[in-house]
C-alpha cells in the first residue's frame, strides 16, 4: 500500500469511535426506509381515507422516490462543493419538517407536494453519507463500517412498521393512524441531525479544498493520532481527476454502464416490496393486522439481518461474489414462491430468505457508487448511483400493482427474478476488475 497523505487514515484501528460515527452516518438510511416504511404501512387506512385504489396509492408513493432521485441528482454536485457533512445535516432537517407537514395534510394534492419535497431532502444524504463513510474508513475495514450504514437502514424499515401495526391494532382504519405514522417519521431525522452536526468532514474532501489544517484535524479526531502538520502537507495527493466532467469520460463508462444494471433491475424486488409487501402479503391471504407484522418482521427485519452477515463478509469474500450472491440469490428464491405460495409457514420462510440476499446485493450495489469514483467528483458518482436505484423504484412501484392485477402474486415474484437475474450477472461481470474494492484505498481503487 503506497505511503501517501491518507496512510494514517487508511492503515487506522477499528475503533469504538469510529463505529459510532458509522451509527450516525447510518441516521439518515434508517430516516430513509423508515419514511417509506411509513407510507407502506399506511395503506389500509390512507387508501379508505382519500378514496383511492391500490393503483393510485402506488402512484403517490412513486412520489417521494421521484422527489429523491431529483433530488441525488441536484445534490451531487453539492456534496462535493460544500462537502459531506453539512449536506447531509441540511437535508436530514428537510425531512423532518416535510414528514410533519406530510402528516397534516388535508388534500391529496397537498400529500403528494409534501412527499415529493421530502423525497427532494432524502436524496442528498446517501451520497454525502456513503461518500464521508467511504473517505475516512480504513481500508481494511471500509465495506464493513458502510455495512453499518445498512443494517440501520432495515432496522428503520421495521421499527417504522412496528409501529404502523401498534397504530392499526389501536386505531384501526382510521384516519389518526396513518396521520401519526407519517409525523413519526420527523423523529429520527431530527434526532439524526442533530447527532451529525459534531461528525468530522472528510479529510479527503478537505484536501481537495486546500484546508490542509483542517484536514489534518479530522484524522486526528477520527484516528486518535497526532499528525505532523509539515510531512502531513508535503506528503503527495492524487490530482488526476480534478473535475466532475471526468464522469463522463470513457474511462468510467466502463464503471458506470454496468452500474447501471447492477442498481436498476435487482432493485425490481426490495423496490417494490419496501412498499407494497403487506398488500402482497394480504394477497397470499394474512390478514391486515399480520401482514404489517410480518412486514417487520419477515421483509424489514430479514433485510437488517442480511446487512449484519454482510458486515462479516464485505471484506473478507469480498464486493463482486457478495453481490453475485444476493442478486443471483433473489432469483432462485423468487422462482420457489411459485411452489410455496399454498403453504403459508414455508412461504414466510422463503421470503424471509429472499429478503436476506437482497441485502447481499443492495450494500454492495449502493457503496459501489462511493468507492469506485474519485474524490474529485464521489458525491456526484454516488447521487448517480442512487439517482438510478430511485428511478427503478419508481418504475416498479407503477409496474407491481399491474402485474398483482395480471399475473397474481407468484407471476410478480417470477417476473422480478428473472430482472435480478440479468441484473446482477451484468453488473457482476461487469464490475468484475473494477469491482473489487476491498482492502485497497480509494485512491489505488480509482487510479488502476
Amino acid at each position: 500500500m503506497a505511503n501517501t497523505k491518507f496512510s494514517v487514515l487508511d492503515n487506522a484501528k477499528y475503533s469504538s469511535f469510529m463505529k459510532l460515527l458509522g451509527v450516525i452516518v447510518g441516521f439518515g438510511a434508517f430516516t430513509d426506509l423508515y419514511n417509506t416504511a411509513t407510507f407502506s404501512g399506511s395503506a389500509f387506512s390512507i387508501v379508505p381515507y382519500f378514496g383511492i385504489n391500490n393503483t393510485m396509492f402506488g402512484t403517490i408513493a412513486l412520489v417521494f422516490f421521484i422527489g429523491a432521485f431529483v433530488g441525488a441528482v441536484v445534490w451531487g454536485p453539492i456534496v462535493d462543493r460544500i462537502g459531506r457533512r453539512l449536506s447531509f445535516t441540511i437535508d436530514l432537517s428537510i425531512m423532518a419538517v416535510f414528514a410533519l407537514l406530510s402528516a397534516l395534510s388535508t388534500t391529496l394534492p397537498e400529500l403528494i407536494v409534501f412527499r415529493f419535497l421530502m423525497g427532494v431532502g432524502l436524496g442528498g444524504d446517501f451520497p454525502a453519507a456513503l461518500s464521508l463513510l467511504a473517505e475516512y474508513s480504513p481500508s481494511k475495514v471500509r465495506g464493513r463500517l458502510m455495512t453499518i450504514f445498512w443494517i440501520l437502514f432495515g432496522l428503520g424499515g421495521m421499527s417504522a412498521t412496528l409501529v404502523a401495526y401498534f397504530l392499526f391494532l389501536h386505531y384501526g382504519i382510521t384516519e389518526l393512524q396513518w396521520r401519526i405514522l407519517l409525523a413519526s417519521g420527523a423523529i429520527p431525522a431530527a434526532i439524526g441531525a442533530i447527532l451529525r452536526i459534531k461528525v468530522p468532514e472528510s479529510p479527503r474532501w478537505l484536501m481537495r479544498k486546500g484546508r490542509t489544517e483542517e484536514a489534518a484535524s479530522s484524522i486526528t479526531r477520527i484516528t486518535g493520532t497526532v499528525v505532523n502538520l509539515d510531512a502531513f502537507a508535503s506528503s503527495p495527493l492524487s490530482v488526476k481527476y480534478e473535475n466532475f466532467r471526468s464522469f463522463f469520460s470513457r474511462r468510467f463508462a466502463y464503471i458506470t454502464i454496468p452500474l447501471i444494471f447492477a442498481m436498476f433491475l435487482p432493485n425490481s424486488i426490495p423496490g417494490s416490496l419496501g412498499t407494497f409487501n403487506p398488500i402482497v402479503l394480504k394477497a397470499f391471504g394474512f390478514s391486515g393486522a399480520n401482514s404489517l407484522l410480518y412486514t417487520a418482521f419477515v421483509f424489514f427485519g430479514a433485510q437488517a439481518v442480511g446487512a449484519g452477515i454482510v458486515l462479516f463478509t464485505v471484506d473478507r469474500l469480498g464486493r463482486v461474489p457478495t453481490f453475485l450472491i444476493g442478486s443471483i440469490g433473489m432469483f432462485v428464491l423468487s422462482i420457489m414462491t411459485l411452489a410455496t405460495a399454498h403453504y403459508p409457514v414455508v412461504l414466510l420462510t422463503n421470503i424471509i430468505l429472499l429478503s436476506i440476499v437482497s441485502f447481499f446485493w443492495l450494500v454492495i450495489a449502493f457503496n459501489w457508487g462511493s468507492e469506485l469514483y474519485p474524490t474529485a467528483f464521489r458525491g456526484i458518482g454516488s447521487g448517480f448511483d442512487v439517482f438510478v436505484n430511485r428511478l427503478s423504484g419508481g418504475l416498479f412501484l407503477l409496474v407491481t400493482p399491474l402485474l398483482l392485477a395480471s399475473v397474481n402474486t407468484s407471476g410478480l415474484f417470477l417476473v422480478y427474478g428473472i430482472l435480478c437475474l440479468i441484473g446482477g450477472l451484468v453488473g457482476g461481470i461487469g464490475l468484475r476488475k473494477a469491482g473489487k474494492a476491498e482492502n485497497r484505498t480509494l485512491e489505488e481503487i480509482t487510479e488502476n
